[in-house]
Parts: C-alpha cells; sequence; structure tokens
C-alpha cells in the first residue's frame, strides 16, 4: 500500500513520501536485502517541502529559540547525542505515515525534526519507528549541514556541563541558520 498515493499526491510528491515512509518504518527491502538509500535533489526537496507547507517562512527565531531552550532543559541530552554521532536539523512536512500535518503541528514547527545519525549513518531518531536511512534520503547539501558530537567534559559522568549545552546550542544555531539560508 502506498499511503502518499492514496492521499492523492502527484505522483512525484508521492513517490518521494512512500520512500520516506517505507524506509523509516523499516519497510524499504527488497528480496531480504535493504535496498541503499538515494538522496533527493535540493530542487525535489525544496518543492516538497512547498507542496506541503506553501510559500509561509519555515523557519523562524522562535522556533529556533523552542529548539536551543530544549538543548538546555533535556536532562537526558547526553543520552540521545553520544559523541560521534551527527545532529542535523532537517525539515520534513509530512508525518511518518506520509500524512499531511495538522493545523496545530504546523503552527508548532512540527515539520523541524531534528535527526540524529550514527557513525554507520544510520538515522536513530527524528523520523520513523526504527533505525532507518532517512538522512541519507536527504540532499547531500542538507547532510552537510550536520554537526558531530564532540567529547563531552566530563564523559564518565550523565550529567552534562554547561559549557557542553553551549557548545551543541551553538553548532545547533550554525546548522539551523545554513538550513534557512539554504531553503531561501
Amino acid at each position: 500500500m502506498t499511503l502518499a498515493l492514496d492521499n492523492q499526491y502527484d505522483p512525484k510528491t508521492a513517490g518521494i513520501v512512500d520512500a520516506f515512509v517505507s524506509d523509516g518504518m523499516g519497510r524499504k527491502k527488497e528480496g531480504g536485502e535493504t535496498q541503499k538509500a538515494q538522496p533527493l535533489s535540493l530542487t525535489d526537496y525544496k518543492e516538497t517541502c512547498k507542496y506541503f507547507l506553501g510559500n509561509q517562512p519555515l523557519l523562524s527565531d522562535a522556533l529556533l529559540e523552542a529548539r536551543i531552550r530544549y538543548i538546555y532543559d533535556d536532562s537526558k541530552l547526553k543520552d540521545h547525542f553520544k559523541p560521534g554521532y551527527k545532529v542535523c536539523p532537517v525539515i520534513i512536512p509530512f508525518s511518518n505515515m506520509g500524512m499531511p500535518l495538522s493545523k496545530d503541528e504546523l503552527q508548532s514547527g512540527g515539520y523541524l525534526k531534528l535527526l540524529i545519525v550514527n557513525e554507520k549513518g544510520e538515522t536513530l531518531a527524528g523520523f520513523g519507528n526504527e533505525v532507518c536511512s532517512t538522512f541519507a534520503m536527504l540532499p547531500p547539501e542538507i547532510q552537510n549541514l550536520a554537526f558531530t558530537i564532540g567529547t563531552y567534559e566530563r564523559p564518565e559522568s550523565h550529567l552534562i556541563t554547561p559549557n557542553d549545552r553551549t557548545k551543541i546550542a551553538q553548532q545547533y544555531t550554525t546548522a539551523y541558520r545554513s538550513l534557512e539560508a539554504l531553503l531561501r
């Protein structure tokens, strides 16, 4: 079943949505082998975002501030952001089931995802229900925005220092602003 086609999307958009949804649900297999994800072009990515989100400004200072607040407030940040992992802010303008986002999700910036990618290039969190290759499906220009989590000041502790949080917040801000510029 192709969820996107069931929703009457144009064929090109339906194919893009289905690739993300199938991969995010761990169903992108042919003959028992997982297919290597092919990255979208930046043009196709932008067109898909526009198809779902229109011409509205997607990224704002308020949305950035909310994400930075998460970095400073999350007590388990170190468990999610492990040294060597890549972190990348991205826009995925549909749900992990291929459905358009609700009005509330759109207003709250639910299309802005934070992908966490391990050293093997597998997307561990941010979209989908399983380990997937969502990150690899993004245009190379967006993949290049990812930043790598470095060694923490106190690697043996579960606590994260204010300096570590500030460093991650600064890296996130740089990636966010670069995404904003790329999507103009």
